[in-house]
């Protein structure tokens, strides 16, 4: 019985770590229009939140040089694996393990492709901004989970 018990509780512990709620610091680069070698993120700082039925961005800030970039809130509707924006359109996938969301900027013909792989302690970030013609912004980094505070 103990053997069970111990297991089941591993188990609950593995699929609770899976998800993406948190802090995350990290590193990671800036690149724009694919020129160079792109502009260090020294630091990168993202907070998630999540339930059953919803996930959201809930803060971040990326530290790149002379770029810097503030994440607002932003949330998506879970349902049956599937992301839903505001107005219940399917523009996305979550499995706790992987994200993937496309968003439109709301000042012009850009999209916004996020995609969040999680392996163990970290995740790999890749957020490309794009038109009908090029990738104009590709943002890639590694995060990895924060310490929780008692």
């Amino acid at each position: 019985m103990r053997k069970i018990l111990f297991s089941l509780m591993v188990l609950i512990g593995l699929s609770a770590e899976a998800q993406l709620k948190g802090t995350w610091t990290g590193f990671g680069q800036w690149t724009f229009k694919g020129e160079g070698e792109g502009v260090h993120c020294s630091s990168m700082t993202m907070t998630w939140s999540e339930s059953d039925h919803e996930i959201a961005i809930e803060k971040g800030y990326f530290d790149c040089d002379l770029v810097a970039l503030y994440l607002e809130k932003t949330s998506w509707l879970i349902q049956d694996g599937q992301l839903l924006d505001r107005d219940q359109n399917v523009v996305g996938r979550y499995d706790q393990q992987h994200f993937e969301v496309i968003m439109k900027n709301p000042e012009d013909q850009v999209q916004i492709h996020v995609q969040v792989d999680r392996v163990d302690n970290y995740y790999n970030y890749q957020e490309t901004w794009f038109n009908s013609v090029e990738k104009i912004y590709v943002i890639k980094g590694r995060l990895f989970k924060a310490p929780s505070r008692f």
